[in-house]
């Protein structure tokens, strides 16, 4: 995964501290390993800056005159452009009591000073790659919640009456309007059963048998009433996000008027 991230991980980070000069190794080191590095030198220009260039990690000093580093952090939390951008302390300051301050002012690591430049290298690899994961999840989300509205959609707005069935209990999950409109039941006479033991199906001899054997195509079925119903018959393996197997009965349009053409036959006879 770290390969298939790599072209993903950011490499700009902010560094907030009042003496920069102590950070000169630091800096060059980071430099020297890619990364581009961008310094302020109190609370106040850090916020500034953070907005204005949107670093992909913040280096924040917890002791600065002025506004110390935990209140920079908790702003750099509180403003949507700069909430997510992780956020490293450094301190001098060993007392866990402080630890606990920053990690609840929104930091999400500490190093101690002085550090080692290749702690701190590796404690930032770290969490821009957490940074990368959590970004390519949120699009992948994104992309799936978008996916599932259009289907959504689709689904409701389809002339053809459609049922959605659990692939492995094969019971009803959702049926749509037109399904509704086209068979004159309400919803819930379908939902949680299965399609051979609903009306009108449960009266078609042939029913049980014939979807037991079709895993996909179109089934044709004469009712007690002696009219012709198409049924056809979906299985569908979603490799996606969110993997799963979906099985969708569909009745096409055209079985709405003969549905309701056997249906006054049989009332009037």
């Amino acid at each position: 995964m770290k390969e298939a991230l790599s072209s993903e991980i950011g490499r700009s980070i902010l560094i907030v501290d009042d003496i920069p000069a102590n950070l000169a190794v630091a800096v060059e080191y980071l430099e020297a390993n890619d990364f581009q590095v961008m310094v302020a030198q109190d609370g106040e220009e850090g916020l500034e800056r953070a907005q204005l260039v949107r670093p992909d990690l913040i280096l924040l000093d917890v002791m600065m005159p002025g506004m110390d580093g935990f209140e920079t952090c908790r702003l750099l939390k509180s403003i949507d452009s700069t909430r997510d951008i992780p956020v490293i302390f450094m301190t001098a300051l060993a007392d866990s009591s402080d630890k606990v301050k920053g990690f609840a002012a929104g930091a999400v690591d500490f190093i101690s000073k002085p550090f080692q430049v290749e702690e701190l290298l590796a404690r930032i690899e770290t969490h821009l790659t957490l940074r990368a994961v959590q970004q390519k999840l949120a699009k992948q989300n994104a992309q799936l919640h978008e996916s599932e509205s259009r289907y959504r959609r689709l689904f409701e707005t389809a002339k053809d009456g459609i049922f959605l069935l659990d692939f492995d209990s094969g019971k009803i999950t959702d049926v749509n309007l037109s399904l509704i409109q086209m068979l004159g039941y309400r919803r819930d006479h379908y939902i949680g059963q299965k399609l051979c033991d609903i009306a009108p199906f449960k009266d078609i001899p042939a029913c049980r048998d014939g979807l037991t054997d079709l895993s996909t195509g179109t089934l044709r079925l004469m009712t007690s009433r002696s009219w012709t119903l198409s049924l056809s018959v979906t299985y569908t393996k979603w490799t996606g996000p969110g993997s799963c197997n979906v099985t969708s009965a569909t009745l096409p349009d055209g079985n709405k008027q003969r549905h309701a053409s056997a249906t006054w036959r049989f009332m009037t006879l």
